[in-house]
């Protein structure tokens, strides 16, 4: 049985990287079958999807969609010490609180 391979939105794809983390560069480097995808040298079977998405961290669903959603809390973070937000900031690497490392996700 031949696999079956899907068309993909390459801006969804692009933010699922940034939102793990991940430079896309660097991503694409280590991820070859990614790099071809956003090429359009080379269509993603499911299953490939479906490993990204888990490696990514995003649901399977969201990579079918026109646009990335907008992600929002349900309740203020107050955490910034000044006053009351919606943001989340989160760290570029895992367990750093460095504020060089520390970016806005709007």
């Amino acid at each position: 049985m031949a696999a079956t391979r899907v068309d993909i939105n390459k801006s969804l794809i692009e933010w699922a990287i940034i939102r793990d983390g991940h430079e896309i560069e660097e991503y694409l480097d280590a991820n070859p079958n990614v790099k071809q995808w956003l090429k359009e040298d080379k269509r993603p079977t499911v299953k490939q999807l479906e490993d990204f998405s888990r490696k990514v961290h995003v649901p399977f669903g969201y990579l079918f969609l026109e646009k990335p959603p907008k992600e929002e809390l349900d309740f203020p973070f107050f955490r910034t010490g000044q006053k009351a937000t919606n943001q989340v900031f989160e760290c570029l690497r895992y367990g750093s609180t460095s504020s060089e490392e520390t970016r806005l996700v709007k």
